[in-house]
């Protein structure tokens, strides 16, 4: 039975790594086991990690053994980027004890993490061999494996219910960055540790409310006082002007109307007064004829 379980009381080690201006923080909690052969394993337990560090540009772990003498490194180069960390060109190294070889098996696979993303690795169980054939392997239980940028706004998790196995191989070249791809899941987190940048929230809106109020009440008030003053002076002496002039010329037209209107009444009256009148000395005139004759 192995000494880690999921139901287990372990916790991950937590390991403060640097190189440079990156730092970041990484939560291990792993086993490694080199098989030899069919039963034929040593095995390098999670309390065993004797070194984690980056020196130099190189990434460095390793673990002692059960046994005296008995150790297992892994080393990859670090490329510290603008926006991401890689480690790549990775070398298994492995010695059962002081009278045995040393074994070396280079890692062709290449790592990218970005520096905005937290990553959180649970249950994984990777075999890493040769072929399907090869009797040799490097099996790696997971338990936890959290990699923690200061000031990270994601947050990537790809954790699983148990440790099923999967294979690799020593050869691969493959480059993992977008681990979505595999699984897992991306979300938006953000480091507690660093302290909420606020822009335009409530102390500012605060300010603007208070200054702004004090603007208002000071200057409109202000204004208020001597525009609208000279506002309603303006305004009014322009309204009694046009009032006034609107009212004389009302009274001018209605002047001139009025006297039209008579002029016209006048005429009228005139000219019936005129054909009345040509009328009565006709009647007259008959009359004087008829009587003469």
């Amino acid at each position: 039975m192995f000494p880690f379980s999921k139901n287990g009381d372990e916790q991950p080690t937590t390991h403060h790594l640097s190189d440079g201006s990156t730092k970041f923080t990484v939560d291990i909690l792993c086993i490694f086991q080199y098989v030899h052969g069919k039963k034929d394993i040593d095995d390098f337990h999670g309390d065993n990690l004797n070194m984690l560090k980056i020196e130099n540009s190189i990434f460095t772990v390793k673990y002692d053994g059960v046994y005296a003498n008995q150790w297992l490194k892994i080393e990859c180069k670090f490329f510290d980027q603008e926006d991401e960390i890689e480690f790549s060109e990775c070398i298994l190294s492995t010695q059962r004890n002081e009278n045995s070889p040393v074994i070396e098996e280079p890692i062709g696979y290449k790592f990218k993490f970005n520096k905005k993303t937290k990553y959180e690795f649970r249950y994984h169980y990777i075999h890493l061999k040769h072929d399907d054939n090869s009797k040799k392997e490097l099996q790696i239980r997971v338990y936890a494996l959290i990699i923690t940028f200061p000031g990270y706004t994601k947050k990537y998790c790809f954790h699983n219910d148990e440790l099923d196995p999967i294979s690799a191989y020593f050869t691969g070249t493959t480059l993992f960055d977008d681990f979505e791809i595999y699984g897992g899941t991306l979300s938006n987190e953000s480091d507690p540790s660093v302290p909420i940048q606020i822009d335009k929230t409530d102390g500012d809106i605060s300010d603007e409310m208070d200054g702004d109020t004090s603007n208002e009440t000071n200057g409109d008030i202000s204004a208020k006082k001597n525009g609208d003053a000279s506002d309603e002076m303006k305004g009014d002496t322009s309204d009694e002007v046009n009032a006034d002039l609107s009212d004389q010329i009302n009274q001018k037209k209605g002047f001139w109307t009025t006297k039209n209107i008579l002029v016209i009444v006048l005429s009228f009256v005139a000219v019936v007064f005129s054909i009345l009148l040509a009328a009565i000395i006709l009647r007259y005139r008959k009359s004087q004829r008829s009587t003469n004759a």
